[in-house]
């Protein structure tokens, strides 16, 4: 996998890994604490090849209660002598902030920051996601070229990626892809609000046969946004005019 070497916007396993919901603390003692914001995504699903996604601004509180440490070791009866612990009563707090009569606990302290966040959807697009490349008549030994584009749908930067894989036996490498624009190898730079990229794909075979690529193009920021789509090429010995005439290739 290509290594990048800027920064991600998105780390879906920083953001799960030590998650917590509570701390305590000794007198005077100050903790670091994370806020992780874990935006989800529209279940609805990207059809339209022009549809675009903008920025959206959200607007909360975070509540954060302070008890005494006390006051929820202790356990709690209620009226029907069913006792409920200190973590019973925090997650029903943290629930629905609903007690019976009895339980009703009152912080002894409760910040209420509030806080903004800006949320992008990231869509990656491509014109070959349904038909993939194809390479018809090839001679071993030639040059041929494909062209195709990928979009950033999105006003957000695009992290993306592009892996091919060798179905056929053996592992062929014929492939080239480059940059449309410079002829250089492609070097996976985020791609800006709205923007489009196109690649050049270079073929040069060697041998005669059919060949079948898997090539891959995925967003590094919504791995379920992963385009899958096939790149075949037939290679012959002799170049096939239109009046079905073979000619030797020189």
């Amino acid at each position: 996998m290509n290594q990048l070497g800027h920064f991600h916007q998105f780390n879906q396993l920083f953001n799960f890994v030590n998650y917590i919901d509570q701390i305590s603390l000794e007198p005077f003692q100050s903790q670091w604490v994370i806020i992780a914001f874990l935006p989800t995504i529209s279940a609805t699903p990207f059809n339209d090849k022009d549809e675009t996604f903008d920025f959206t601004e959200i607007n909360g509180i975070i509540f954060l209660f302070c008890f005494k440490e006390e006051t929820l070791n202790n356990a709690i009866s209620t009226d029907n002598g069913k006792t409920i612990d200190s973590l019973d009563v925090l997650q029903r707090l943290k629930q629905d902030s609903k007690l019976p009569p009895d339980l009703q606990i009152q912080p002894e302290f409760q910040l209420m920051p509030k806080f903004r966040a800006r949320v992008c959807r990231s869509v990656i697009a491509t014109d070959i996601a349904s038909t993939g490349l194809i390479f018809d008549d090839c001679v071993a030994g030639g040059t041929y070229f494909k062209d195709f584009t990928i979009h950033n749908r999105s006003e957000i930067l695009l992290f993306w990626i592009l892996n091919t894989v060798d179905l056929s036996k053996g592992d062929k490498n014929w492939l080239k892809f480059t940059d449309y624009e410079t002829g250089d190898l492609l070097d996976f730079k985020p791609l800006s609000a709205y923007s489009p990229k196109r690649i050049r794909v270079t073929f040069k075979p060697k041998d005669i046969g059919e060949f079948n690529y898997d090539l891959q193009i995925e967003n590094q920021s919504d791995s379920s946004n992963t385009i899958q789509t096939r790149i075949h090429a037939v290679v012959r010995s002799v170049l096939r005019t239109t009046n079905n005439q073979y000619w030797q290739y020189a």
